[in-house]
């Protein structure tokens, strides 16, 4: 508007802006980065210059006063007119110059601001305080149900989790239940978080036990320890350990690997039969030996105590007398055994609430027919079903009911949207394509021009940054291509890995070692470990009984750890103090979901079951093809498999508040393989009427013609 002469709303101006855009790229890219001899070819002298005076800080802020906000210029008045005319560098009339003074509020401490990022990011943002939202009948009905057993079927975006919080507290407040005798549990370490946040903003001071299966399985392991043939300062191993120990007791690599899994699948109730007597007593002897569980053991051994030893239920039954369960779909057979024993009592109080839709983890052993095995269990089990969605569009929801095969599907919010399907050459242009779009939708927040190229004419209401798009894929295989599009289109991202960040290198093997210098330096099962920067200041450390965060302080001090990992690390470890073994353990039961941002200001890139429990504005599904979704690329998969497949793809659908984009590729790189692809069948079971069917689009360049003397 400044270089123009005009103001802000003038055609010229916006016009002027998307030439710019269409010419040199982002905005980002354009004021930071373009030489300045690029931008005076492409755009002018004026711009050059104003853009320079803007990176070297030479500004004009003329303060506000009452009823006047402050302004900030590039050039002044008499001055504008001067570079105008060409005279860039002296006119014929050199215009006044007044002193630029340098303003405490654009000086920018780049170095500061780097020590301080990481800082900041762990801070955690204050709680705001839970608005009282209007419930429905059905809604209410659950809320307040008395005692006995009650399962709550509730679709994505139903209210599942201020159902949760708000029966909790009903059960305090309006039926005087102490607050130890009510045990919530969930399975993700940040859906138990956040229902601890929102009892706690009704209920200051709760204490209500709220955790997952494996925390509540640990605090029963601990309190049996002698029983269980440990001591205190029991660990938690790790895959690699586990795998050492079978390693020791199999004559194969090949053998091992296929008896620690059918292990892993016999502690989780998994294997219809029981494994040999001698390889369950061979392994159970070598983990006492180091003093030691696999956390599988955290639900098999309390279904064991319970089991050897019935005196033990009672003390659980009496202790927690009202029983509530997040996401009950996605349990298996050992975790239902465990609820059987803490609601074995004549009159029990359990309330589940789950959805047989959303089970997606039968791969690692959830079980979804444990719905049906409940009211079959107890004959008395009241049963409530949420037909409405507070999340979805009706048109998301028909279209992913569809994809399930369902006559009947939830109601949904009345946005009148369609779904929109890309479908593209190549991964690479489809990832491109994806970039592409969330700039789009960015640039439709400021203007809906067509002819810029920037945003296709459709106002997206609801997207105001970065943070409202999520780009779900069936593997993380398919990473990569999108981490190359954000980067070269300028958009932030956020990757959310199924591996915490201290499960990888170089901080997993310095964690290894400080492990091992704690629970094992003797009789170490595990060949892989570095040497520790200052390892005998760490022995002694440990040895002094020091705090965590000073042994980290030393530990850390090792070449190639990123320093943001460093400091949350060491943030991490500071509430436990010198509990060595209950840190250690806290590792083990965390994933990688935990580490996801929700007020990054980025674009979240994740698999489809990484996306389970949350929601966003737009949500993209690239991958739509026959052998990618459903995945089987590795073989075919069973009937009872295929409809896990059309399950995870009904729960990626559904993350989304407002836009839902599909897309396939003809052609795909994956793994090292060059795919021949074709649209997944899946999309066939849509409504055409529900999709929009997208090309890409053009980018509109202006063609200057010079029209002919003689015409």
């Amino acid at each position: 508007a400044e270089v123009t002469g005009k103001k802000n709303t003038a055609k010229a101006v916006s016009e002027a802006y998307f030439n710019t855009l269409n010419t040199l790229g982002s905005e980002f890219q354009t004021l930071l980065f373009t030489p300045l001899s690029d931008i005076e070819n492409a755009c002018g002298p004026v711009l050059a210059e104003a853009i320079r005076r803007l990176r070297d800080r030479e500004v004009y802020i003329s303060e506000g006063y009452d009823g006047e906000f402050g302004h900030i210029t590039v050039f002044k008045p008499d001055e504008i007119n001067g570079l105008n005319t060409g005279a860039l560098f002296g006119s014929d009339k050199p215009a006044a110059t007044l002193p630029v003074r340098p303003k405490s509020s654009i000086l920018f401490d780049i170095n500061a601001f780097k020590e301080y990022k990481p800082i900041a990011e762990i801070i955690p943002e204050p709680k705001k305080k839970e608005q009282s939202k209007q419930v429905t009948a059905q809604q209410s009905d659950a809320i307040a149900f008395g005692e006995g057993v009650c399962l709550v079927i509730a679709g994505p975006g139903a209210g599942k989790t201020h159902i949760l919080t708000s029966r909790i507290v009903s059960l305090i407040k309006d039926k005087n239940v102490p607050p130890e005798e009510i045990l919530a549990i969930t399975f993700s370490n940040k859906a138990a978080q956040e229902i601890r946040d929102r009892v706690e903003q009704q209920l200051p001071g709760c204490t209500a036990p709220i955790s997952t299966f494996h925390s509540f399985g640990l605090s029963i392991v601990r309190n049996h320890l002698s029983l269980c043939g440990r001591q205190d300062g029991f660990q938690l191993i790790d895959e690699e350990d586990k795998q050492a120990i079978f390693n020791l007791m199999c004559e194969s690599p090949k053998e091992s690997k296929t008896m620690m899994r059918l292990m892993s699948a016999f502690k989780n109730g998994i294997l219809n039969d029981d494994l040999p007597a001698e390889l369950i007593n061979n392994y159970a002897a070598h983990l006492r030996k180091i003093n030691a569980f696999d956390l599988d053991d955290l639900i098999y051994v309390p279904v064991r105590l319970m089991t050897a030893y019935p005196s033990r239920i009672e003390q659980y039954t009496q202790k927690y007398r009202w029983i509530l369960i997040d996401e009950y779909q996605d349990i298996n057979r050992r975790q239902y055994e465990l609820i059987r024993f803490l609601t074995d009592t004549p009159s029990p109080n359990l309330f589940v609430i789950g959805d047989p839709d959303q089970a997606i983890y039968g791969f690692r052993g959830s079980d979804v027919t444990l719905i049906r095995q409940l009211t079959k269990d107890y004959p008395q089990a009241e049963t409530i079903t949420l037909d409405k969605s507070y999340r979805c569009p009706e048109p998301i929801l028909k279209a992913a009911g569809q994809v399930l095969q369902h006559k009947n599907y939830l109601s949904g919010t009345p946005d009148d949207v369609k779904i929109t399907l890309f479908e593209c050459a190549t991964d690479t242009a489809e990832a491109d394509r994806i970039a592409g779009q969330i700039e789009r939708m960015i640039g439709g927040v400021r203007s809906f021009s067509i002819n810029s190229g920037m945003s296709d004419g459709e106002e997206y209401q609801d997207i105001q940054s970065f943070s409202d798009f999520a780009v779900l894929c069936r593997t993380a295989h398919m990473f990569d291509g999108f981490i190359t599009a954000f980067e070269n289109h300028g958009i932030a991202y956020q990757v959310v890995s199924s591996t915490p960040f201290f499960m990888r290198e170089p901080l997993y093997s310095v964690l290894k070692s400080l492990k091992h210098l704690y629970f094992i330096e003797e009789g170490d099962i595990s060949q892989k470990s570095v040497e520790i920067s200052s390892d005998d200041i760490v022995r002694q450390l440990i040895e002094n009984n020091a705090p965590l965060r000073d042994i980290l302080d030393v530990a850390l001090r090792h070449e190639g750890i990123d320093e943001h990992d460093r400091i949350c690390l060491k943030s991490m470890a500071e509430p436990f103090g010198t509990d060595y073994t209950s840190f250690f353990a806290s590792l083990m039961m965390r994933e990688g979901l935990d580490e996801y941002d929700k007020q990054a200001e980025s674009v979240s890139l994740m698999t489809l079951h990484a996306s389970k429990g949350l929601e966003f504005q737009a949500v993209f599904i690239p991958g739509c093809e026959n052998n990618i979704i459903p995945f089987e690329i590795f073989g075919k998969k069973t009937d009872t498999e295929l409809a896990e497949e059309e399950r995870l793809f009904y729960v990626g659908a559904t993350r989304s508040k407002k836009y839902l984009f599909l897309s396939c590729a003809q052609r795909r790189m994956l793994r090292n393989r060059v795919l021949n692809q074709s649209r997944s069948y899946l999309l066939d079971r849509v409504e055409q009427e529900l999709l929009k069917n997208e090309k890409r689009p053009n980018r509109y360049i202006q063609k200057n013609e010079q029209l002919s003397l003689f015409s």
